[in-house]
């Protein structure tokens, strides 16, 4: 037999990776691709990798994931072609995307770290009911976004997912497991099991495809009544470490119920980290955040509330714009958002839309419509701005993912 017929041993296969061949395939620092210097390395995964890059053009940063094409290229550009025509402020914008023979590269703006790191530095023992407001209805406005106007469904919201951007507001990301209704042919992978609701890990049989994505939109909420668990407790409500056990918890809807009595005994009783612990709190707006935790986690879905219900409840509502209003609202039309910009912060947005809005290759990519196109690019941070400390700055580099007790 010929060595020519003579198959790759494994082993050989194996050190083949290593050749300078196989390296030259990566995306390396100082790679350039379409107008976007590469950086270095934010964080890394299983499955991709993030990297800082530069725009060229607006001299400004970003942050790259970059994702082998070893895994599912239908479910990566499917992906894309979901998440490239969003757009709402509290959902990370895809900038620009490329794609090469091995990988898959997606653009979008450096966000400084995660709900989940931000409430175990800052708040570990549950935020005031104010604030968690604040987060929270951003939250759902991204959801009802989502739901309402995309007809979407996210199915893998969880803390690790929502991250803190530049201008100081909180964006869902990570599409990976998103749906639309066409694609609804199942309920399929759970996501993060702690955010699962009952009926994924006990799934109804012999449903339409309009019923598994109605069930899709209440497990979503699901989700939102775990991360507000979270935002008042400092906890997950569902945990443990033996997995027939955590599902069986969540089945039968068993964690531990909040009270304005027992939070205000736990909050003073852990040493103030920031102003916000110290200030007091609306006993009605208290009862009224409990109701809204109530109604999320309820464990029979057909009696747990749609998104938009979520979003008009009077805690939600008051003092906020009707649901329908907020669907494509500009990323400068937010007073609140504004208003949590440092003055420097709206100094560099001012310079930065005076100049020209950055050109984009469409080379190998997919860019979105000029109009939405223009917004993104002037909340990036300058590549040479300095990261602030404090609660309210964290700016530019994502943290280090921490486990909630």
């Amino acid at each position: 037999m010929s060595n020519a017929s003579s198959p790759i041993s494994p082993a050989l296969q194996f050190l083949s990776g290593f050749s300078a061949n196989a390296h030259s395939n990566r995306i390396n620092e100082g790679d350039s691709v379409d107008d976007f210097i590469i950086g270095s390395v934010l964080s890394s995964g299983s499955s991709a990798l993030v990297r800082n890059a530069k725009h060229l053009p607006s001299s400004t940063a970003v942050a790259v994931r970059i994702v082998s094409y070893s895994t599912n290229k239908d479910d990566l550009r499917a992906e894309i072609n979901r998440w490239i025509n969003l757009n709402h402020e509290n959902i990370l914008p895809l900038l620009h995307f490329s794609e090469s023979s091995n990988f898959l590269l997606t653009f979008s703006p450096i966000c400084s770290t995660t709900l989940l790191t931000y409430l175990n530095k800052y708040h570990s023992s549950g935020m005031s009911v104010h604030k968690t407001h604040d987060v929270f209805f951003q939250l759902v406005s991204a959801v009802n976004y989502l739901h309402h106007h995309c007809s979407i469904v996210h199915r893998d919201l969880k803390l690790e997912n929502i991250l803190l951007d530049s201008a100081g507001s909180w964006v869902v990301s990570d599409f990976g497991l998103s749906q639309s209704l066409q694609e609804t042919a199942s309920l399929g992978d759970t996501g993060s099991l702690p955010y699962a609701s009952p009926e994924l890990i006990k799934p109804p049989t012999d449903l339409s495809s309009n019923e598994r994505f109605n069930l899709l939109k209440k497990a979503d909420v699901w989700a939102l009544g775990c991360i507000l668990y979270a935002l008042l407790s400092g906890k997950l409500p569902f945990t443990d470490s033996f997995v027939p056990r955590l599902q069986m918890k969540i089945l039968g809807g068993n964690y531990k119920r909040l009270s304005s009595g027992s939070r205000s005994r736990e909050r003073s009783s852990t040493r103030s980290r920031s102003r916000s612990r110290v200030r007091g709190t609306d006993e009605a707006d208290e009862l009224a955040a409990m109701s809204v935790l109530e109604m999320c986690l309820n464990s029979n879905a057909d009696l747990r509330p749609y998104i938009e219900d979520i979003l008009n409840t009077p805690w939600l509502a008051r003092g906020h714009p009707p649901s329908h209003a907020l669907a494509r609202q500009s990323t400068h039309s937010d007073p609140s958002r504004r208003s949590r910009s440092s003055s420097r912060t709206r100094t560099h947005s001012r310079s930065r839309s005076r100049s020209a809005t950055p050109s984009r290759s469409r080379s190998r990519s997919r860019a979105r419509n000029a109009n939405a196109m223009s917004q993104p690019w002037g909340h990036l941070s300058p590549v040479d701005e300095r990261d602030n400390s404090g609660e309210e700055r964290e700016r530019g580099r994502p943290t280090a993912k921490r486990e909630l007790l």
